[in-house]
């Protein structure tokens, strides 16, 4: 064996190594010293290119990471899964960078690839998810259905996330029933406030849409004992304040409008802050009648 083909072995080992130890900066040195010196080697540069590709998307460069992967699909020597896997975090990259239509284009090429299901379970879970966020519900709905398939409660980052959105599928779907079975499973499930509380919210959504205002009332709180810091403090608020102006409880009613107004003057509801200004009035005028 040659010095050369030596020491490019010996930075190889160090290099993965590095990657192991998540010192990625470290890897990438590794692995463009390695592609340097590897350029003619039309079977191994690919691999190398990949690796770099993964390093450079654990250490959030997200550009570069795109810029290997691409050089490692443009070589054209690629078996099946690996063609999956560069366009998979080719999709994430452009995700994570707030690029929702090139995610989606990479990732809808990683779906074509003749691989398992299984194996494309992320994909269709990451496609659903960027739907969902995006409002387009029925777009979303297919590809979390089929994540749900390969994904079970022992993966219950995945899983629990899955429950959640189809179970607001099923929501907007109006199919009630389905959506509190989803909601139910995910505070069953839970280790934690933060996902019991999404759960919970869930949950806060329907009370909202069957008018069960006492219910309403205790299940939002409930969503901020278990996670002080909730994603979605606004729809929180608005919900408190709905109950408590329904139920009478004007005094609670009056200072959860005034948070909501004071935090989002101009948020998500504020077509209802003439409803809730009208109120006040009323109840002022009744007091001091």
């Amino acid at each position: 064996m040659a010095s050369t083909e030596q020491t490019i072995l010996e930075k190889l080992r160090q290099a993965r190594e590095a990657y192991s130890r998540q010192q990625y900066i470290e890897a990438i040195e590794l692995y463009r010293w390695i592609a340097d010196q590897i350029q003619d080697d039309k079977i191994n540069l690919p691999i190398i290119y990949i690796e770099l590709g993964w390093s450079y998307y654990n250490a959030n460069d997200f550009k570069n990471c795109t810029l290997y992967l691409k050089k490692a699909l443009s070589a054209g020597t690629l078996v099946p899964q690996q063609r999956f896997d560069c366009l998979k975090l080719i999709g994430f990259s452009y995700k994570s960078s707030g690029e929702t239509a090139n995610a989606l284009q990479y990732l809808g090429k990683a779906m074509d690839q003749a691989i398992s299901e299984e194996e494309k379970r992320y994909v269709n879970f990451e496609i659903g998810k960027i739907h969902f966020t995006a409002g387009a519900i029925q777009k979303s709905k297919p590809y979390l259905k089929k994540a749900e398939q390969h994904f079970t409660w022992n993966d219950s980052m995945y899983f629990q996330a899955i429950a959640y959105y189809l179970g607001f599928v099923a929501y907007y779907e109006k199919q009630y029933q389905l959506a509190e079975n989803y909601f139910s499973k995910i505070i069953e499930k839970s280790t934690d406030g933060s996902g019991k509380a999404a759960g919970y919210f869930g949950v806060a959504h329907l009370l909202y849409e069957v008018k069960n205002y006492p219910e309403l009332a205790d299940v939002s709180q409930k969503i901020l004992e278990l996670d002080r810091n909730f994603y979605d403090k606004e729809t929180i608020e608005f919900f408190l304040s709905q109950a408590f102006m329904e139920l009478g409880q004007h005094r609670e009613f009056a200072a959860h409008y005034a948070s909501l107004r004071k935090k989002y003057p101009a948020g998500r509801y504020q077509g209802h802050y003439p409803i809730f200004e009208k109120k006040l009035l009323q109840v002022k005028k009744t007091n001091s009648d």
